[in-house]
This record gives C-alpha cells, structure tokens and sequence, in this order.
C-alpha cells in the first residue's frame, strides 16, 4: 500500500482549516503538507450525493481514480477528497 488512510475527525479537520483547497464541480481535494515521511488520504461523501450506495460508489470511483495517477513516491502530504453532489 502507497498511502495510509485518514480516519480520525481531527485529521480531517486539520486539512479542511489549514490546507489548500481545489474545487471542481464533482469534488473538492483539500492538500496540507505534513511532518511524516508517510502520504495520507481520506475520502468522504456526504448526504447530498444520494443514498449510501451513491456515496460508497463515489467513494469507490474517486479511489481508483486516485489510485491510477498516485504516483509511487508521493511525500509527506495529507489529502482529503470529498465528493459533491450534483
């Protein structure tokens, strides 16, 4: 595995207030740089992309997507992706 998972509220919470934040109409990906030599990513979907087998498939979409273009020597990043609605 390439990367670790964010899991806890106050890792999210940290790169929603201190990072940098890229918007596009279907997702926005929130980017902080960190301390440990280790990327972290974290992916969430909310109540507005529908029921929870929309959400879990956005997940599942932006995790292979990411998965295709991480590259193998990512850094020290953490990086949130969270799925809009439509």
């Amino acid at each position: 595995m390439r990367y670790r998972v964010l899991n806890k509220n106050r890792e999210f919470t940290r790169a929603y207030s201190r990072g940098k934040s890229f918007v596009h109409p279907l997702l926005v990906t929130y980017v902080v740089k960190t301390r440990t030599k280790k990327l972290r990513v974290g992916i969430t979907s909310s109540k507005k992309i529908g029921n929870a087998v929309a959400r879990n498939r956005a997940r599942r979409v932006i995790r292979a997507a990411m998965a295709a273009q991480l590259p193998p020597d990512a850094g020290s990043w953490d990086i949130v992706f969270v799925a809009r609605g439509r």
